[in-house]
């Protein structure tokens, strides 16, 4: 349950402005790639190598996009992290 507590106070805290604009550029890319999706659907593109592409990069970009939020700066959550699982601070 202690985990649950860190996760949350991860992602309410601050994230760094440079992975911000990465969450920011993350999402565009991946609302891009879904774009084209339903883009090519809607002209019944026949190519599975292009649509298995697409699906690839907007999963990784929605995912790096949303694991990127809980980067943080505050030493506080970073030592409790160390703390409750037990990793050496680096």
């Amino acid at each position: 349950m202690k985990n649950w507590k860190i996760y949350y106070l991860r992602f309410k805290s601050e994230t760094p402005k440079v992975l911000k604009r990465l969450q920011v550029l993350f999402g565009a890319i991946g609302a891009g790639t879904l774009a084209a999706m339903a883009i090519i659907n809607q002209f019944s593109y026949e190519s599975p190598t292009v649509k298995e592409w697409l699906i690839r990069i907007s999963v990784f970009c929605v995912g790096a996009a949303a694991s990127l939020k809980f980067a943080t700066t505050s030493k506080d959550i970073q030592s409790l992290s160390d703390k409750e699982t037990g990793l050496p601070k680096s």
